[in-house]
């Protein structure tokens, strides 16, 4: 989900992920939607696809497409930890609630803080 610019991001789940889909190859499955430059990251990667959005990324588009096409468990959202992305909304943590995803985020600033409201709401 996103812009093809989360190479670094993606490094920082690279060893983890790539343990776990050699571990349970054969009842894991990885997809990957938008956010790679460099295809060479998913060599080696079992069961991994990227997931061809078919031209929406308009956003309204875009989340219309995602809600009746992906059909995930979980998101993982990884975020290098900068002063860029310490600016960052938290769009992503927004987009999967509302699609009822439930996702694993880098802790960030601005996402303890939201992390913080949801669990006050549901209390």
């Amino acid at each position: 989900m996103g812009t093809f610019t989360h190479d670094r991001d993606f490094m920082i789940i690279l060893p983890a992920i790539k343990k776990i889909l050699h571990k349970y190859h054969d009842s894991i499955r990885l997809e990957i939607l938008g956010a790679l430059s460099d295809k060479r990251l998913l060599t080696f990667l079992p069961n991994t696809v990227e997931v061809d959005t078919k031209g929406n990324s308009e956003y309204t588009k875009f989340m219309k497409w995602m809600n009746e096409n992906i059909f995930w468990d979980f998101a993982i959202a990884p975020l290098e930890k900068n002063e860029f992305t310490r600016c960052k909304s938290d769009i992503k943590f927004l987009d999967y609630s509302a699609l009822g995803i439930p996702g694993i985020y880098t802790k960030h600033t601005h996402m303890k803080a939201q992390l913080f409201m949801e669990r006050r709401v549901c209390l």
